[in-house]
């Protein structure tokens, strides 16, 4: 019975392998949705990255993409397709005007006239990411606990992904 429901029900297994998948997935569809948003501020969003996300990104871009012009990756903001999650945390920190507002997430933060009030609103979407980043780097075993919130976690950071324009 409990193996029927997950069949059909695939976003509430509490598995480590199926929630890494579905947080992979998740941030697949991001990082996309951040690509077109990062090309403007290319070469500022990459100068502005830690040296821990640059490093990151260029070793995901090498297994996934061996022939990319890492260069002219950095520069156009593609780079972005090959970030973790702390490195998408990061960019949402630093141009929260480029990402958020609808453009990838639904979180608001032009309106907001109040500095700390914008603040908790990007903090808040950073946490979510940050969280998804610390399970997917995290190998070892989980508490079931630790995987519910994984799941939450997963479902509240769905959420916030801006509606797709329809085709």
């Amino acid at each position: 019975m409990t193996a029927e429901v997950t069949r059909q029900f695939p976003d509430q297994r509490l598995t480590d392998a199926a929630l890494r998948e579905r947080a992979e997935t998740l941030l697949r569809r991001i990082r996309d949705a951040m690509v077109p948003a990062a090309e403007a501020a290319g070469k500022e969003l990459w100068s502005e990255l830690s040296l821990a996300s640059k490093e990151a990104a260029e070793r995901n871009a090498a297994s996934a993409a061996p022939r990319l012009d890492w260069k002219q990756a950095t520069a156009d903001g593609s780079f972005v397709a090959y970030l973790d999650g702390a490195g998408i945390a990061a960019l949402v920190r630093l141009r929260p005007d480029l990402f958020l507002d609808g453009r990838v997430f639904s979180t608001t933060w032009e309106p907001w006239g109040n500095a700390e009030a914008r603040t908790r609103r990007v903090e808040r979407l950073a946490r979510l990411l940050e969280t998804i980043a610390g399970f997917l780097a995290e190998t070892g075993a989980k508490r079931r606990l630790d995987l519910a919130m994984t799941r939450l976690t997963l479902e509240m950071l769905a959420d916030e992904i801006a509606a797709e324009e329809p085709s």
